[in-house]
């Protein structure tokens, strides 16, 4: 019997021990950190689990079940903090109305238990499936957010809570069908001990995994706004020259050929000064988002400075190219600009890597600015595009 005490109360200081240290997570957290709404949801739910196996371990020194349901209710609002945390992380939507639902039902079904069958080894299933159920659903919108798994932490993150839902529907089968009132409490209660490191394993990966993640994501963010002009949210000169010497290099090998476009809103000088600067914008916005539809996924659109865009096309022969002038040009005749209902045109100049004797980065984007001029001097509305091979 002593053995059993001794073994017992040497699985649960482990517990108090890892309790102790995700309250000093939280700390470094809360001072350390940027105060992002995710990594609070991740503190919330490091308490909230502190809280859960203070309870546990309470219970387990005062003995009976009274600290059962909070320790339960804490294990499960901790891990919808975890699970809303990520969400939050990757920019989805949270879903609240599920998931308290899931947290109100939970406490309906633990309190019928305790009131009407005082069976601990069903509340504790029923709180185990309940959390199954929280990180399986976070597991499916996570593994649909398909445009992260080039982020390493991403794919991390994945296989971590992918493995945690495995051990939680281990862990509640075994609660089910193994009730902690057996002949042989002491093998149980040492097995639950060892779920329960476990499981604190897996909370601390977690974390890590969490706060690794937040950080890949916002340096994500921060690379994608280098990139993009703050306006029209198309890409920005620099990131169009980058994309473009990589091309040139492709070319060089004798991979590919392409066209550049750049073109020019007419008269916008004159939609500034006589509608003001924001209809301005606002054309600017809106015929950037013109661009972007009339141009395919592989095409790079970009805003070359004031009224002047750019775009890369994957279009190697003149035939492609004029086709698509003409029903850029066709398009931008059948719709109005900003609620003032502006209708405008705009001139082009366009060159074919075909054309070129040398492979010349400033050459190129020379041609085609010459022939946006010539378009200009010719009467505007037009794309000029001259083919010398």
């Amino acid at each position: 019997m002593n053995n059993y005490n001794i073994d017992n109360h040497t699985v649960f200081l482990f517990i108090l021990i890892i309790t102790s240290v995700l309250f000093a997570l939280s700390s470094i957290y809360l001072i350390t950190c940027k105060r992002t709404k995710s990594m609070l949801y991740l503190v919330l739910g490091n308490m909230l689990y502190a809280l859960h196996y203070m309870f546990a371990y309470s219970g387990t020194i005062i003995g009976g079940a009274i600290f059962a349901v909070p320790a339960g209710v804490c294990e499960v609002l901790g891990i919808t903090f975890f699970a809303l945390s990520i969400k939050r992380i990757l920019g989805l939507d949270t879903n609240k109305v599920f998931i308290w639902t899931l947290n109100c039902i939970h406490f309906i079904i633990i309190m019928f238990f305790k009131y009407f069958y005082n069976d601990l080894s069903m509340r504790r299933s029923f709180t185990t499936l309940f959390i199954t159920v929280i990180i399986l659903q976070l597991v499916f919108v996570v593994i649909n957010r398909r445009n992260k798994e080039d982020i390493k932490s991403y794919r991390i993150t994945v296989m971590v809570l992918v493995a945690f839902v495995v051990y939680k529907f281990i862990m509640s089968a075994y609660r089910f069908y193994v009730p902690i009132t057996v002949a042989h409490p002491f093998e149980v209660d040492i097995s639950i001990g060892i779920f329960n490191m476990i499981y604190l394993v897996f909370i601390v990966v977690i974390n890590f995994a969490g706060v690794i993640f937040e950080n890949d994501m916002l340096q994500e963010e921060v690379i994608r706004l280098s990139q993009i002009d703050h306006l029209t949210k198309l890409y920005n000169r620099r990131y169009f020259m980058e994309r473009l010497e990589e091309m040139m290099n492709l070319l060089t090998r004798g991979r590919l050929n392409f066209s550049i476009m750049i073109v020019d809103i007419d008269n916008f000088k004159h939609v500034n000064d006589t509608y003001g600067h924001n209809v301005g914008d606002q054309v600017l916005i809106e015929f950037a988002s013109f661009l972007e539809k009339e141009t395919r996924d592989s095409d790079i659109v970009a805003r070359y400075g004031g009224e002047e865009f750019i775009v890369l096309l994957h279009a190697n022969n003149f035939i492609d190219v004029e086709k698509f002038s003409e029903r850029l040009l066709d398009s931008i005749h059948k719709i109005s600009f900003s609620h003032h209902e502006l209708k405008i045109t705009f001139s082009g100049g366009c060159v074919l890597t075909d054309e070129l004797k040398e492979f010349n980065i400033s050459k190129m984007i020379s041609i085609a600015d010459e022939r946006l001029y010539q378009a200009k001097a010719c009467g505007k509305d037009q794309v000029i595009i001259v083919y010398n091979r």
